[in-house]
């Protein structure tokens, strides 16, 4: 997987889910991952329903769901910040991991960033680490 998007969250409340920043978000996003060292014909499928999220991975005619999981949002801070616990994920080493990911909504654009499982979360877009540019 080029980029992953494993964040844990210590618990999801009803809160998390009626926000409207929730509410906003919710809808399926599709797009590439920018900065990247690898330069392909992949495309990212982002769904959000409710409090989960899903990843998959379109690379032609090929669907590969990449992982699933609960999201919590965090729109008191700049960036945005977005965790996610994995649930489900084609790596079986990831189901349970945590990380952290920074995310940019306007409109129908959606950005986000994220570090590898267990590390730091980015605290920018500026290109230290890689980025999914989707739109819903």
């Amino acid at each position: 997987m080029a980029a992953a998007l494993v964040i844990y969250c210590s618990r999801l409340n009803s809160v998390n889910v009626a926000s409207p920043a929730v509410t906003e978000l919710q809808g399926t996003y599709s797009g590439s991952l920018s900065g990247s060292t690898s330069i392909d014909d992949t495309t990212y499928i982002f769904t959000f329903a409710k409090d989960t999220v899903t990843l998959q991975n379109t690379h032609g005619q090929d669907t590969t769901l990449q992982f699933s999981g609960i999201f919590v949002l965090d729109t008191a801070v700049s960036p945005n910040q977005i965790t996610i616990r994995i649930v489900h994920s084609v790596t079986a080493q990831q189901v349970g991991l945590t990380d952290s990911a920074i995310f940019a909504f306007s409109g129908n654009v959606l950005k986000i960033s994220a570090n590898a499982p267990g590390t730091a979360r980015p605290s920018a877009f500026d290109g230290t680490f890689p980025y999914y540019n989707l739109i819903r």
